[in-house]
This record gives C-alpha cells, structure tokens and sequence, in this order.
C-alpha cells in the first residue's frame, strides 16, 4: 500500500534514478530524459518536485507569473492503482499551500493533463476541493502530444 512509501524532496542526487525509471514507465512513449532534468534546475523545479525511490516521481516546476507547471507524475507499472500518485500530488498542494502563505497570496498550479492524469484528478475532485484547490480555467487540446493524443489544459488556484 502507498502509505509504506516514504515521499521525499527531490534533489540531484535522484537526477539518474528518474532517467531510469522514466525508461521503464514509459517504454515505448518519447521520454524527456535530461531536458526533463533542465527544467528542474532552471525552474526552480527541486522546490516542488518529489520521489519515492525506485516508485514514483512527480516533477513541478515555477514558470511565469508565480505558476508552478506540473510537468509529469509518474508511477512504475507495477506500483500503480495503489493511490502513490494523489499521495504525491497532494505533498504537492501542500508545499505549494505553504509558500503561498507565506507570500500572502494564492499559489497557481498549471498543467497538461493525458487521459491517465485527467481519471487520478477526476478521481479526486472532492479532494481538492476540500484542499482549497479550485480549477480557474480548463481547455481541450486536441492531439496537443507529438503521438497526437489530446490533453485538457488546467490551471488550478491554490489557496492557503
């Protein structure tokens, strides 16, 4: 169960661990490899971003105008269905909701979201509500991913 797993801050040290598991997450999909790792260390990404060694990792990072982007969460194949990636995503809101407080003002969280993504934050509308995690705005794109699957575009208001 997910609740064995111990969710940690990201930093350079688990740069080689997620290349890996990325290679076995996504084995046929177009990885992002080391620009995924650029976008870290550009983007403040080590702030926000997370990993369950050898399990899971989730990667978000600042972009303009206060935004955090959620570039990609992540779970082995054979860890999925276990709730790792809400667990993650919810460690997350949280940092995100600290950083806001102590800025006095609401934290935004940006995101493309494939078909897997859009079910886990379906799954748990409730949930964010109840964490003050409101959708400001939503779009469909269509065939928005280079193997021409669609995506939903969504910004979420995070408030402290």
């Amino acid at each position: 169960m997910a609740e064995k797993f111990e969710i940690k801050s990201l930093s350079e040290k688990d740069f080689l661990e997620i290349l890996e598991m990325e290679k076995r997450i996504y084995p046929k999909a177009l990885r992002q490899g080391q620009a995924l790792l650029e976008d870290i260390k550009k983007g403040n990404g080590l702030e926000y971003s997370i990993i369950i060694p050898g399990i899971a990792y989730l990667i978000a990072v600042d972009k303009e105008d206060s935004t955090v982007y959620l570039e990609d969460i992540a779970v082995m194949p054979e860890a999925q269905r276990q709730g790792i990636g809400w667990k993650m995503a919810q460690k997350l809101i949280k940092k995100m909701q600290n950083k806001a407080k102590k800025q006095g003002k609401p934290a935004l969280l940006s995101m493309h979201l494939r078909e897997a993504s859009q079910k886990l934050f379906k799954k748990h509308e409730e949930d964010l509500a109840k964490m003050d995690a409101k959708i400001i705005k939503e779009e469909f794109l269509q065939a928005y991913y280079k193997n021409g699957e669609n995506a939903i575009y969504r910004i979420y208001k995070i408030i402290f």
